[in-house]
């Protein structure tokens, strides 16, 4: 019997808003985190490991629509969770933002427990076809594997209000533009960049209900994509 190539389906929209912090050592930011909101874990550790195998079109739309600060732009990518040699599912994830609003479709990839074992070029046929099947052909010309990112999350929530964080750090990234190898053969730092994620609702005004601490810190766009084909390519 064959798989299919898509089972579950799944939206989600929520306000994304982030804080960058360079040359910062992760145990500062989750002591103050720890403070003031709870760290919850999805697993048996603290923390997960995130893994991203990024698509654009031929011609990088999504990274220049990034660059460019337009307003409406996407990205797709393939993403699990764990340990990125542990088998593990993975979803097709289509990520629509406006300004700090994201709608994001979340499609199961059955069957694709070992990722890590694939090679980019095997994902654009996987991509596509699951796009077809989805009747999602309008991002076809997306399904171009550019890098794949991987790090460490760690998760926080306020309980009273529901608003929920994420503490990134540990980023590395593969380019995959002309890779023929499987994914994590060659890893390169990303630096010490560390990234705060703040999720909230749609209806929440920026900052309301925000612990104090959050409403001291400056807003920045930031784009782990854009940072990894920024260390991948030089664009005229």
């Amino acid at each position: 019997m064959r798989t299919p190539l898509c089972s579950q389906y799944a939206i989600a929209v929520r306000r994304e808003i982030k804080y960058v912090f360079r040359n910062t050592d992760p145990e500062t930011l989750r002591a103050l985190l720890r403070s003031e909101l709870e760290q919850v874990s999805y697993s048996d550790k603290p923390f997960s490991r995130v893994n991203s195998l990024y698509f654009d079109t031929e011609t990088y739309t999504s990274y220049r629509d990034s660059v460019e600060g337009n307003d409406r732009r996407v990205k797709l990518r393939v993403r699990w969770y764990g340990d990125a040699r542990t088998p593990s599912p993975c979803s097709l994830e289509i990520k629509h933002r406006r300004g700090d609003m994201c709608v994001k479709e979340r499609i199961t990839l059955p069957g694709i427990t070992n990722a890590w074992n694939k090679t980019p070029r095997d994902f654009t046929s996987i991509v596509t076809r699951t796009l077809i099947a989805s009747n999602k052909t309008r991002w076809q010309h997306y399904a171009y594997p550019t890098v794949f990112i991987s790090y460490q999350r760690e998760y926080f929530i306020d309980i009273k209000t529901g608003i929920r964080c994420t503490l990134d750090y540990g980023l590395e990234y593969q380019n995959t533009h002309i890779s023929t190898a499987p994914l994590l053969h060659t890893m390169n730092s990303l630096g010490s960049t560390v990234i705060v994620e703040i999720k909230t609702r749609t209806t929440d005004a920026y900052g309301e209900h925000f612990p104090a601490f959050l409403k001291e810190w400056r807003m920045q766009k930031s784009s782990k994509y854009v940072s990894a084909i920024h260390h991948c390519f030089s664009f005229a």
